[in-house]
């Protein structure tokens, strides 16, 4: 694994592959906000799929997190990106806003994070109130 691994990420720095990326959920031409993720008051809320299971279904990575409408005019959040298919968190992050729309750049793991085919992504959202954040993945296939 970790030799195909590096063989992809360096195909991918050199530029010797063409990776497909795509936004998810899927972008629909009228813009529509991303899954939408409700804490509790001070408390984790339920998990939310971000792709749903089968939806990709060849190997694809993880590559970005986006946010782009809030609940509220400012708010701290905890978040959680979770792989249902393992039962395992993939990445946590912890977005600040300012505004209802999120004014924040997305955040960039340090390597893309692996998914193996039709692999189910949620995300879940902790907050001091029970307002949303509304989160998109850039996932990244033919790496």
């Amino acid at each position: 694994m970790s030799d195909q691994f590096s063989r992809m990420l360096l195909n991918k720095v050199m530029g010797l592959n063409r990776p497909t990326l795509a936004l998810w959920p899927a972008l629909t031409g009228a813009p529509a906000g991303g899954a939408t993720l409700t804490p509790g008051a001070g408390a984790w809320g339920a998990y939310a799929d971000i792709i749903a299971a089968a939806a990709i279904t060849t190997e694809f990575w993880l590559t970005q997190i986006q946010y782009d409408t809030i609940g509220a005019a400012t708010e701290l959040f905890d978040l959680q990106i979770y792989n249902t298919t393992l039962t395992t968190t993939l990445y946590e992050d912890r977005p600040d806003t300012t505004a209802a729309t999120a004014n924040l750049g997305p955040t960039t793991p340090l390597f893309p994070i692996y998914c193996a085919p039709n692999t189910q992504v949620q995300g879940r959202a902790g907050a001091a109130a029970a307002t949303t954040i509304n989160t998109s993945l850039l996932v990244a296939t033919g790496i």
